[in-house]
């Protein structure tokens, strides 16, 4: 307030534009983000006071942010500062998800890797950035390489900030527990600004089979796996010799 005199019931309205999503304020309680509109009680001589509005840049190109006052014009001295604006330049930001699995074909009750890996192509740090990752039912999960941000239940891996050039990974190991193809996809979520949604999913396919046809271990399955037969054909040579030495 640079005037002579206490200035009562005035407002600011502020409301952002498109492009702009609203996440908080310093004053909840006389800003509404909905109207746009900053009620100010009063402010006295020489006073300033002041709104600290926090948003999420969603478009592209240059967005303009636009405040003016409402007050009784009879009793202000200078219309010619009664409104400001301020402007940003958003500039798209490249992000792309790549997955892939150690083997494509496996056996039912083998453990698998899959690698998760986000590249943010630039120009500009991203932050806010989640993969949904979540593992099909023929899969159990065992473990991954970060326990702090992946959420084996919910599938949700909190990437959070991601610099430009800069690539994070995440290793998922897993059981398979079903037979046929298996495809497991990881999904990127990106609040705000990026150029290319063509890379924001991939997926991995493995084929997983039983050792044997019928599903279970088969003769020649047995000799190569478990040694059984080759025992069995010893013992019945060994009796058979001690028979004919007995004869």
């Amino acid at each position: 307030n640079n005037g002579n005199h206490s200035w009562h019931d005035m407002s600011i309205s502020d409301k952002l534009p498109d492009g702009l999503s609203f996440i908080s304020s310093n004053d909840t309680i006389n800003y509404n983000d909905s109207t746009g509109v900053w009620n100010i009680d009063s402010i006295d001589v020489n006073v300033t006071k002041s709104l600290l509005i926090s948003a999420r840049v969603d478009g592209v190109g240059s967005i303009v942010n636009n405040a003016s006052l409402i007050l009784d014009s009879r009793y202000e001295t200078n219309h010619g500062n009664n409104s400001s604006t301020a402007m940003v330049d958003s500039v798209p930001v490249n992000l792309s998800v790549a997955k892939s699995v150690n083997q494509s074909n496996v056996y039912m009750g083998d453990t698998v890797n899959y690698m998760v890996n986000v590249t943010n192509h630039g120009p500009l740090p991203m932050s806010n950035v989640n993969v949904n990752d979540i593992l099909p039912s023929d899969l159990s999960f065992i473990s991954s390489n970060d326990t702090s941000n992946y959420d084996s239940v919910t599938g949700v891996w909190s990437v959070d900030s991601i610099d430009a050039s800069v690539t994070k990974s995440l290793l998922i190991t897993a059981r398979v527990d079903g037979v046929g193809s298996i495809v497991n996809t990881a999904n990127l979520t990106i609040p705000g600004n990026y150029s290319n949604t063509g890379n924001n999913d991939s997926s991995a396919t493995l084929v997983s089979t039983n050792e044997s046809s019928d599903g279970g271990i088969g003769w020649g399955d047995g000799l190569a796996k478990t040694g059984f037969p080759i025992i069995l054909l010893v013992l019945l040579s060994v009796l058979g010799l001690v028979y004919y030495r007995r004869k």
